[in-house]
């Protein structure tokens, strides 16, 4: 543990000593992904084709969550539904964890909606004191209100959220109540957004590691008692989906899609507000905001790890069809492109970070 806390400081000094110069050479990579980008829309470039109408992901999860509400166990109607439909069971995480179902189901569209509604108000409001208490400049708290609820702008104009989305509003939440001296809150989010969507266990485990770098035994128990109870639960959700399937089902094709960065972007890009301005645009704004992410002092160690780590395996595990995965980061990335001057400010004058602190 004491070798882990003195690697951590080490990294922390560097980027203390050499933090200029590191931001000057990532914005040099962000244009040289930004050139990249733009030559791939240029002609000749062939853009994914939509899917034609039919029975696509959405239907198939309203048919689900319609055959629960009539009284039907959730399994043999997803595994039977999936099956009639062309859609992979094996392996077992092909088939979704109960949850968005069961809500989908008690709830109906219209109160679900009306939750993630919700939720993404707690997140916006959450993030403006996040970074009132870290002492950031009264207009980037108020612009980040506005940020995270034009990241889940969706939830206004549509009463249907897949998984990955309502994943990124609990994980949203939860990125705002981190605190040092209080994770509780975060552990709770992050746990519940697993629920919904396995990928977000990125985010438990980085916690359990900066807790292990940190030290303090009751806040790695808490991490690892939240992994547990995730474990637990997946567990539960690997046998009920063996046993309804029984032998017989497809198999996925696989993710080994190596998408790469432009076909990553684009997933973003088409999911996102940032679709707004046009792709080209949007995926200026993109690199912008992970920019800004680096700029946001104490906040980027929790953020940033999980959001760059994503992308990552978008771009190396997921398929083209997998375009909804970037939907776990969508809530929260844009807060990113608020801090985004102050990153600039920082690499062109050295300042630009004093005064912002961990919140406590």
């Amino acid at each position: 543990m004491d070798r882990w806390r003195a690697a951590a400081e080490g990294i922390g000094h560097t980027l203390r000593r050499h933090g200029v110069w590191l931001a000057r050479l990532a914005i040099l990579v962000a244009v040289v992904l930004a050139v990249h980008w733009l030559s791939g829309f240029m002609p000749g470039y062939s853009r994914p084709s939509p899917e034609p109408p039919g029975f696509g992901d959405r239907e198939l999860y309203q048919a689900i969550a319609a055959q629960m509400a009539a009284g039907r166990g959730y399994y043999e109607t997803a595994i039977a539904l999936q099956n009639a439909h062309g859609y992979p069971v094996m392996p077992w995480f092909t088939v979704r964890a109960p949850t968005f179902a069961f809500l989908t189901a008690n709830l109906g569209d219209e109160l679900s909606a009306w939750l993630a509604r919700g939720l993404l108000v707690a997140a916006a409001l959450a993030w403006s004191i996040a970074l009132h208490r870290a002492r950031f400049h009264p207009l980037e708290v108020i612009a980040a209100f506005t940020a995270i609820l034009a990241g889940g702008f969706m939830a206004f104009y549509v009463t249907f959220l897949n998984h990955e989305t309502w994943a990124s509003l609990f994980m949203a939440l939860g990125f705002a109540l981190w605190r040092p001296s209080r994770e509780g809150g975060a552990v709770v989010c992050f746990a519940i957004a697993c629920l919904f969507r396995e990928f977000a266990v990125i985010a438990l485990l980085l916690g359990l590691a900066i807790a292990v770098i940190g030290g303090g035994r009751s806040r790695i128990g808490l991490w690892l008692g939240a992994l547990a109870l995730v474990a637990a639960f997946y567990g539960w959700h690997t046998l009920n989906v063996i046993d309804a399937r029984g032998g017989a089902g497809l198999t996925s094709q696989g993710w080994s899609g190596r998408i790469g960065v432009t076909g990553t972007m684009f997933t973003y890009v088409a999911n996102s507000i940032y679709r707004a301005v046009g792709v080209g645009a949007g995926g200026l704004l993109m690199l912008a905001t992970m920019l800004g992410w680096l700029g946001a002092g104490p906040l980027a160690w929790r953020v940033v790890p999980v959001t760059l780590g994503w992308l990552v395996v978008i771009a190396v595990f997921s398929r083209p069809d997998n375009i909804y995965w970037s939907n776990l980061i969508v809530v929260w990335f844009p807060v990113g492109l608020v801090l985004f001057p102050r990153f600039v400010a920082f690499a062109a004058t050295g300042r630009g970070l004093t005064g912002v602190r961990s919140a406590a």
